[in-house]
């Protein structure tokens, strides 16, 4: 079971032992229609443009009505854009402006290899 924090994984241990949880995976697939293995959620789906299948279900209380949402799946029609992180600064130079453009160039090189054709605009099709 993934967790980011290790305050949540050990809490998540404790209440699995307990009894109180049970782990069940969402369907998640990317945009070639393989299967998203839980510990790459973040990865494969931060920043992505998905669409999520979910059932809706309502129930009448006396109180008014109680509703219930329910993910069924996750499919990405479009991947995450590549980011670049640089560390923080309050004014960059003109040489961190002049690297970042270099890095940039670089990762777009690797992506032109990898047969990515440049137009961001465009998604992959999906199949």
């Amino acid at each position: 079971m993934p967790c980011k924090y290790e305050v949540a994984a050990r809490e998540l241990e404790r209440i699995v032992e307990e009894g109180k949880y049970s782990f069940n995976p969402l369907v998640a697939l990317d945009n070639r229609r393989r299967l998203i293995l839980p510990t790459m959620y973040e990865h494969e789906l931060s920043g992505a443009t998905v669409i999520v299948r979910i059932s809706l279900t309502c129930d009448a209380f006396k109180k008014g009505l109680q509703f219930y949402a329910e993910i069924e799946s996750i499919n990405v029609i479009c991947p995450p854009k590549l980011l670049v992180s640089l560390p923080p600064s309050a004014s960059p130079s003109r040489k961190r402006k002049r690297d970042l453009a270099s890095l940039l160039a670089t990762e777009l090189n690797k992506k032109r290899r990898s047969g990515f054709d440049g137009d961001d605009d465009e998604c992959p099709p999906v199949a």
